[in-house]
Formats: C-alpha cells, structure tokens, sequence
C-alpha cells in the first residue's frame, strides 16, 4: 500500500485512504494515441481502497497536450477536424454517444419551464455535442476550449460566438447549466478545476457530467481499454464521483452508469448548486 505522498503530481482522492498498486503498464496499450513521450514507456494506476477511484502516476507531463499536441496527434489539422466532425455528426442515432446524450439532457430539463438556457460547456472539442444540443430551449452557449485549431474550428466551421480558453476569461457570467463530457478525468486535480467553474454556476443551476466508469476493468480487454488510456489521470468509481460531488456542497439529482454506443463505460450524473 501507497499513500498520497508516492505521488509524482499534486494528484489527490477525496477519501485520503491508502492505495493499492492496480496495473503496471510497460508498453502503450493498442489504440492509445502515439503522444511521442520521450523516454520508455511506464506508467501506473493506484486504486483508493476505500472508494476504488484510480489515479494514474508516471514521470510525464501532459499538460501541453490539450494546447495542440492531443489535437494534432489525434485529429491532424483543420481538414482533419472536418472530416472528423462530418463522420460524428451524421452517425446514425442507434451508434451516437452525442445522441443519447442530447436526449439524456432534454429529457431531464423537459419539465423545467425556462425557455432558453444559458450554457456552458466546458472541453468542447469538435463540437459535435453542443451542436447537437440547440434547439429553442438550448441556444445560448458559450464553449470552454484550450487548442488553438479547435477554437478556430468552433468559431468558424460551427458559427460558435462566444468560445474562450479558460475560465477566468468568463468573469462574473453565470450560467443555468455547465456540462463537462469527459473532462475531468483529463485534469490532475478535478475537484479543484471544478470548483472554479462552480464560481460561474447560478444558485439552483445545474451541472451536468460524464467521466470513464471504473467498471471498464471489468470487460475482456480490462486495464487495456481506453478508458484507461494514459491521457486520463483518473478512472471513477460511482463512490468516487459522488464523494467529489459531495464535498462541492453539490446536490446530487441524478448518478448512473451507462454503456455508451461506442462501448465506452461512463458514469453521468446531474447535480444542483444549493
């Protein structure tokens, strides 16, 4: 057993508990994006042993990847984001993690009475999903987005007005929804990054999240899936995410877990800022 100390990155769960070493990876697992690391490969998960979050540890700093190195190794340059965008979009309904998404968000608002939200949507990448999402009740957006290409893809490809790179550049706008589709499990310190955007988020507004289920492990290609992959520094548990949530004075509405179309394990939740 491990404690926090062990740790590489100021990279914290919230029961403060010991760990446990879960996968010891020596080789990038199939399908994980050639980021061009320098050095070999090696890299670890520790599981809390007491709300099974994972936390992942090795020597590299990914910080740079979301400013154009992720892009690029993953999509290529601008026409590479059309193309991908065009592929996304027009999946059919049955195979679009965007899809069930939209309908998860429309169905839970559907008997809330306010006629146009104010949206934040936070790591928008291509912007398939808040594209998908507008409509009367969903028009006013504003896209939280660190890559250069990407914000001017946003910006001139989806006619997006208001897209910014972090969250001071906000100041005081509050919005009645924040959404964040797979986000956190890219940050060192989620808690802390989302306790930032709260400051943004209206008394009684809702928070919506999605973050790779633990549960993954538990399919034939276990620690090999990407969900795992070495661009997340965290795999949650339903336990974990909710203690985070909690610990915000988030109140939670809604936490489930899902098998996306893609095969994706994730767990989404709706909270309220009380």
């Amino acid at each position: 057993m491990v404690g926090i100390k062990n740790f590489k990155y100021k990279i914290d769960c919230w029961c403060r508990p010991k760990f446990r070493l879960a996968k010891t990876y020596r080789h990038k697992p199939k399908g994980e994006v050639n980021f061009n690391l320098k050095g070999k490969y090696f890299r670890k998960y520790y599981e809390c042993l007491i709300c099974k979050h994972h936390i992942s540890n090795h020597k590299y700093d990914l910080k740079k990847l979301y400013s154009g190195n992720y892009i690029s190794s993953t999509y290529g340059n601008y026409e590479g984001l059309t193309t991908r965008y065009n592929k996304i979009s027009t999946l059919n309904p049955k195979k679009s993690d965007n899809y069930n998404r939209c309908l998860r968000i429309n169905s839970f608002f559907k008997n809330i009475k306010k006629k146009n939200f104010k949206i934040l949507d936070v790591g928008s990448g291509l912007g398939v999903f808040p594209k998908k999402l507008q409509s009367k009740k969903f028009s006013n957006f504003t896209l939280i987005e660190t890559d250069n290409l990407n914000i001017q893809f946003l910006k001139k490809y989806l006619k997006f007005k208001r897209v910014y790179k972090k969250q001071s550049n906000l100041k005081k706008n509050k919005f009645d929804l924040i959404t964040l589709n797979k986000v956190l499990e890219h940050i060192e310190n989620p808690s802390i990054f989302l306790k930032k955007y709260l400051k943004n988020l209206k008394k009684n507004g809702y928070l919506y999240i999605e973050v790779p289920d633990l549960d993954a492990r538990n399919d034939k290609s276990g620690y090999e899936r990407e969900e795992f992959f070495i661009e997340h520094h965290h795999v949650f548990s339903k336990d974990s995410l909710m203690f985070m949530l909690s610990k915000l004075n988030l109140k939670i509405i809604k936490l489930e877990k899902i098998i996306e179309p893609s095969t994706k394990y994730t767990l989404f939740c709706f909270a309220q800022k009380i």
